[in-house]
């Protein structure tokens, strides 16, 4: 008799345990704590497809210091198995920050058999293993199926005052971050020489400022989290629970005299984790044995390593870590979380957010509105109000069909986990010929009308206006550019724009980010200002500005700037029949190569800024070179999972208290191109081209 195990997926398998005997098992933040960590690995970019659509709640300010605090939307699609954060699908309270941990086998710091702890103590993993001539060899790497033994480092994910990527520590325990900034790490826990105190769980992290950050602190204690999987009713049911999370507590300001203090309360959360799908193939021979056990050597699909529909292993998080309160010299904000969740055990959902002054009487408060749709949460509405609450400040969602998104656990997935509407069995998609079965069926093949169910469709601001948001799949080169070689495209020329009317969507503020792939020596540019009456203080009235800012490390930087008060025309301009002015700059810009942005505003420092009869605005409008798609005709390159923004559309009704009704609607499409940069070694970077227009009507 010959008995094998041609694909021994999970050979080691151990209830209770997500390690299958060949990848090292993985501990997993909670749900809030990994809605912070998707936009350190996968930031809002025009590289990466993604927009940011926010929600502001409220700004701590002291002198030159503010914590925003908002609501995000991630628009890169939604996975099937996510779940959602305590503020709904795709949606992120960033309201401080944290720190979060993906435990990739073992800690990075576990003694003695962490990454870390065996690079610093030159117990270094090999070139290479030779499992048939040498045991020590094979009991070593079946240690590591077992989880016992760690060859991978962990990676962390940071997100807090506007600032978010990951990190992981190198074989010499230093701090490595992706992509690199100028963070500082004053203190860490993950730390295998000198003195080792487990127990203790604190970060500091220093920003380019001087601003110091502290996230997490003594285990048990003020914003630090654990998180464990166990399998009920089986044995070797219970993973001890791991610190995967570490949240923002304390900022000490630069000036060494104010401090922000984060407040958590309790959290205990639990959900059930889909199944891991693997393929038990038996090679056998002839004899008593096999047809006496015909069904132990049967080819069969397993679920958690198991026959049938096995209990499915459960995710657990909790400790003090659910935020309640941010306090400062100047008041506090309140964090209730007051909705009982049904899609998870003992979780529960943000419903309001609170401002109160330093006198302790409430000066605002947003309300969240949900709607529970197969077994998930979409947010649907924000009600901002003051202290009496009488004008409400409405925002909106609308999201493509949620309805026909399938519940959590559906096997209709494609490779990257996002619904592709097939009718599969199992998430077993065909192997290589070598193991040509009929069992391994799954279509995981993405599907572009099927990833986009569950998206955020359309924001309605509290102006009127709604902005809609149309996707397309993420594409990949099917061939790829293995040691270099051209961008599939050539250079050539288009047209960058940004625009601030008012009023826009809450806020003032237009940017139009665009990649300069190649120095510019002269760039003629238009800068227009319209309908500006120019009071004696630039902060009487509507003030518009328009600058250009270009990405130095995490941080843009000014390059050039013009405002409509001190760049207006001391003579030799003519006046509209209602006083103001209108007036035109025309610069011209050099740009190195770079990530650049236009950002167009229209702010009011003063008392006197009731709407006008006639607004002003400002228009910044330029041409650049940069990589063009050349051949229409070429076929496109394959759908990915994950979805990128196509064409956003702006439309703002009757917005003007003029005597016209005003309707604007401004459109916005975005053209992706496979570029290869030798400067950086990148091959495959997703940039995106963006040509705006505006109609007025």
């Amino acid at each position: 008799m010959s008995l094998g195990v041609a694909v021994p997926l999970m050979a080691q398998y151990q209830p209770g345990r997500l390690a299958n005997g060949i990848t090292p098992n993985i501990s997993l933040p909670s749900t809030e704590a990994a809605s912070l960590g998707k936009y350190g690995e996968w930031p809002v970019s025009l590289y990466t497809g993604t927009t940011s659509v926010t929600v502001p709640l409220y700004e701590i300010k002291i002198g030159a210091f503010s914590l925003p605090i908002q609501l995000s939307y991630h628009t890169g699609g939604v996975k099937v198995d996510d779940v959602p954060s305590w503020t709904g699908v795709n949606w992120t309270l960033n309201a401080g920050g944290a720190i979060t941990r993906s435990i990739i086998g073992l800690e990075d710091e576990d003694q003695p058999n962490g990454f870390l702890y065996r690079n610093q103590h030159n117990l270094p993993l090999k070139a290479s293993y030779n499992l048939q001539g040498s045991d020590a060899d094979y009991v070593f790497m079946r240690r590591v199926g077992r989880n016992e033994m760690d060859t991978e480092p962990d990676m962390f994910y940071y997100n807090f005052a506007g600032q978010s990527g990951r990190f992981y520590f190198d074989v010499e325990g230093k701090m490595r971050c992706v992509p690199a900034n100028t963070l500082k790490l004053l203190r860490t826990p993950v730390n295998t020489i000198g003195a080792y105190t487990p127990n203790d769980k604190t970060w500091e992290l220093a920003d380019a400022q001087g601003n110091v950050y502290t996230f997490g602190g003594p285990e048990g204690g003020n914003g630090v989290e654990d998180s464990g999987t166990f399998t009920p009713n089986t044995q070797s049911a219970l993973e001890l629970p791991k610190t995967t999370a570490y949240y923002l507590t304390k900022i000490v300001l630069n000036n060494g005299l104010d401090t922000v203090y984060l407040d958590y309360v309790q959290k205990a959360e639990m959900y059930e984790l889909p199944y891991t799908y693997s393929y038990k193939k038996v090679m056998t021979g002839s004899g008593w044995f096999e047809s006496e056990y015909s069904d132990l050597l049967a080819n069969q699909i397993l679920k958690n390593g198991q026959q049938g529909s096995p209990v499915r292993t459960r995710m657990s998080a909790g400790g003090q870590s659910m935020l309640h309160k941010i306090r400062w010299s100047g008041g506090e904000v309140v964090f209730n979380a007051t909705q009982e969740r049904e899609d998870i055990y003992f979780g529960m959902n943000l419903k309001s957010v609170a401002v109160y002054n330093k006198k302790q009487q409430k000066v605002k408060e947003v309300l969240l509105t949900y709607d529970y749709i197969n077994k998930r949460y979409f947010l649907t509405k924000t009600a901002e109000g003051g202290s009496a609450a009488t004008d409400s400040i409405v925002h909106k969602f609308e999201y493509y069909a949620p309805s026909s998104l399938p519940a959590r656990y559906s096997n209709a997935q494609d490779h990257w986990g996002y619904y592709n509407a097939a009718a599969n069995t199992h998430l077993l998609p065909p192997h290589f010929s070598q193991m040509a079965v009929v069992d391994l069926n799954a279509n995981r093949e993405p599907n572009e009308s099927a990833m986009v169910l569950g998206a955020l469709k359309t924001v309605t601001y509290p102006t009127g206006g709604s902005s809609e948001f149309v996707y397309e799949g993420n594409r990949y080169s099917a061939l790829g550019i293995p040691g270099g070689g051209n961008p599939s495209g050539q250079l050539g020329t288009v047209s960058a724009m940004a625009t601030t009317y008012y009023p826009q969507t809450n806020t003032s503020e237009q940017i139009y980010s665009f990649a300069v792939p190649v120095a510019h020596i002269a760039a003629n540019a238009l800068v227009e200002f319209k309908n500006y009456g120019r009071p004696p203080h630039p902060s009487q009235t509507f003030w518009p500005k328009a600058r250009i800012e270009r990405l130095v490390g995490q941080t843009y930087q000014t390059v050039y700037s013009w405002d409509a008060h001190n760049n207006f025309p001391s003579s030799g301009y003519t006046q509209n029949p209602n006083g103001t002015v209108s007036f035109n700059i025309s610069p011209t810009l050099t740009f190195q190569i770079g990530e650049y942005r236009i950002v167009t505003e229209m702010p009011c420092g003063g008392i006197d800024c009731d709407p006008l009869t006639v607004m002003p605005s400002v228009k910044v409008s330029f041409d650049y070179t940069t990589y063009v798609q050349t051949d229409p005709g070429q076929t496109a390159d394959p759908i990915a999972g994950g979805l990128r923004i196509k064409e956003i559309l702006n439309t703002q009704n009757g917005a003007f208290a003029g005597k016209r009704k005003n309707i604007l609607t401004i459109q916005a499409i975005f053209l992706y191109i496979l570029v290869t940069s030798t400067n950086t070694g990148l091959t495959s970077i997703l940039k995106a081209l963006v040509s705006e227009w505006a109609t007025h009507v």
